[in-house]
């Protein structure tokens, strides 16, 4: 049976080759931007190229065309937010990794109960990362193959995405066949790399809860310790222990949010404007893959916050937990220490918006609530 460690291991090897597909494998101390980092520059370019050229060429005849041709623009800023921030904070990245790794191996090699909460921790990541890949297929399958089914059913041309190629006609078969094959490139690598960041930002931050795990663990044995008075020295070296692992934490927490703080901002406003723009064209256009872009865009917003709300669950866990320690057997110097570890633990750092609001799924909801108002002026607008 794989160890915890090796398990980690072959999570993270599943991502650095996500990441190192679209030139990031930022979890590498001696990443540097490489040929493919370039490529996915160039790519990212093109397409604003692209789609400035298609609004200038279809404006005067639908201005809608604004809207459709820059629906998938959070995306792209999406990409790029996640791209420039591993390329800044890959030092940070790689630290946290190597920290996450060191914890599996330190605590496999004690009792069975510390092997249990890795386990449990490495099966709640993996799960979750199988779950978020599955229904990435299928969205995505419906996103390529919705312009080709309806293309055979009744001969309509169709684009995956809203841009042109200069120079193509696409009401010729070369012309259509070229564009949709351009733009079919852009989505597997966009969407990939797009993807690649999601698992890393999933992945780390899903690992507050191992320690909240291993708290509880310690405090347990320093508890069972605390029963007996004649083992003051172990009693001390356990509570600097414990004391030790919520600093760790603590830091961890600040780290994390450091790195992801501008992700989850860009990630949370543009995903609301795509939303937007996507609404508006199932109620007004004509684009068979909305539908798939929708689901993808709702889910991502979901998957965010529902980490955000793992992270201030875990926090409150922590406080807990600290509660539960058994302070009343402790000399008052001790106590001491146990009321300012409790004091810290009631000001947790949080994953926040661009630091303007907590990560949550109550923020979630109010950018839903926020769409929907959104969207009544629009149809208003519009009748």
């Amino acid at each position: 049976m794989s160890r915890p460690s090796e398990k980690y291991l072959k999570l993270m090897k599943v991502l650095r080759l996500c990441g190192a597909a679209c030139g990031a494998d930022v979890a590498d101390p001696n990443y540097r931007v490489n040929f493919i980092t370039i490529c996915v520059i160039i790519c990212i370019t093109v397409y604003f190229i692209f789609s400035v050229y298609t609004v200038q060429l279809k404006f005067s005849e639908n201005w809608g065309v604004l809207l459709e041709s820059f629906c998938m623009v959070g995306s792209v800023f999406q990409g790029i937010a996640k791209l420039l921030s591993g390329i800044v904070y890959t030092r940070h990245l790689s630290d946290i990794n190597i920290e996450i790794f060191t914890i599996y191996e330190e605590y496999e090699a004690k009792t069975n109960y510390y092997i249990k909460v890795l386990n449990n921790s490495t099966a709640r990541v993996k799960f979750l990362l199988k779950t978020l890949s599955i229904l990435h297929v299928i969205i995505f399958f419906w996103l390529f193959t919705a312009p080709v089914i309806m293309y055979l059913m009744n001969g309509q041309r169709y684009m995956l995405m809203q841009f042109y190629l200069p120079g193509l006609d696409v009401e010729t078969d070369f012309g259509y066949f070229t564009t949709i094959g351009m733009q079919f490139a852009c989505l597997v690598f966009g969407g990939f790399g797009n993807f690649a960041g999601d698992l890393f930002f999933i992945v780390f931050n899903m690992h507050v809860t191992l320690f909240a795990d291993v708290l509880k663990a310690k405090i347990i044995e320093f508890n069972e310790i605390a029963d007996d008075n004649f083992e003051m020295m172990k009693m001390d070296h356990l509570l600097n222990d414990i004391i030790g692992w919520h600093q760790k934490y603590s830091l961890f927490a600040k780290t994390s949010n450091k790195i992801f703080d501008w992700i989850t901002f860009v990630q949370i406003v543009t995903t609301s404007l795509s939303i937007v723009l996507t609404l508006f064209i199932l109620l007004t256009g004509d684009w068979p893959g909305s539908y798939s872009y929708l689901a993808l865009e709702l889910l991502m917003l979901y998957v965010y916050c529902g980490i955000g709300t793992l992270v201030e669950k875990t926090n409150d866990k922590f406080c807990d937990e600290i509660y539960a320690i058994n302070w009343y057997m402790l000399a008052p110097p001790q106590q001491k220490c146990v009321l300012l570890m409790l004091m810290k633990s009631q000001d947790p750092e949080l994953i926040t918006v661009g630091g303007v609001m907590p990560l949550s799924v109550s923020t979630a909801l109010q950018v839903t609530k926020s769409v929907y108002s959104i969207m009544m002026m629009i149809l208003n607008f519009i009748e």
